[in-house]
């Protein structure tokens, strides 16, 4: 796997949960982005800041499935959100999706033990979509 920095993003139609790989190498939440769900170009607009910020060279977008692993009308939404943001970033980065079912009720449950704010869930969904990813990555 490339060095280059991976963003992963949990989204949301309120909440967008941002992650990205450390210096070593390893997930590690990084924010949440609060927008008004209705203009897609403005929360791209918010990430590719970002990505420029961070360098991130990797994107990794989480796109739920049913319990019986299927797509769903969410899914359908956040695969065209993908492609937009593809669309949107400079030559050579990349958007990956990786199927991120039952991420939010892990982030819930990661934070409970951790004591860490329920704020933090989107960015932990996030994280876990990356970690995911990570997993994916060294198993090729």
């Amino acid at each position: 796997m490339s060095n280059t920095p991976a963003l992963a993003i949990d989204y949301g139609e309120r909440h967008v949960g941002l992650a990205m790989t450390s210096s070593e190498g390893t997930a590690t939440r990084h924010s949440t982005i609060e927008w008004d769900g209705q203009d897609q170009s403005v929360l791209i607009g918010m990430l590719l800041a970002t990505i420029e910020t961070e360098k991130a060279g990797n994107i990794v977008v989480g796109v739920p499935r049913n319990l019986e692993g299927e797509l769903t009308e969410q899914s359908a939404l956040i695969t065209d959100f993908a492609a937009a943001l593809q669309k949107a970033l400079p030559e050579g980065t990349s958007v990956t999706t990786v199927d991120e079912t039952l991420t939010s009720a892990e982030a819930q449950q990661r934070l409970a033990e951790e004591g860490a704010p329920a704020s933090d869930e989107h960015a932990e969904a996030a994280k876990i979509i990356l970690e995911d990813y990570l997993r994916q990555q060294a198993d090729k």
